[in-house]
């Protein structure tokens, strides 16, 4: 066993939550633990959803990242499908 795993699973997330999510898959095709560890993660896969959409996240937000999850793969998901919950008119003054 690598002495990387002596570790708890909340420090490996945290330091896997610095890396690129490019990286973040290569750790997933690399080991089975490490797919496990990022597959149950909401931190992970949530990085690794932001990056992929070309977003920031917002700290400042009062939402966990279970929610802040959900909503992006909402968001996501309605732009795939061209489906939005709201349609909003903007008078132009001409």
């Amino acid at each position: 066993m690598s002495p990387l795993f002596a570790l708890s699973p909340e420090v490996i997330v945290h330091i896997l939550s610095f890396l690129h999510y490019v990286d973040l898959n290569a750790c997933r095709r690399v080991n089975h633990a490490f797919n496990l560890l990022i597959q149950h993660s909401f931190l992970l896969q949530y990085n690794m959803q932001l990056q992929l959409a070309g977003y920031e996240d917002n700290p400042h937000s009062p939402l966990v990242i279970a929610d802040k999850l959900r909503l992006l793969q909402e968001q996501e998901s309605a732009w795939c499908r061209l489906q939005f919950d709201k349609a909003s008119s903007i008078r132009l003054p001409f």
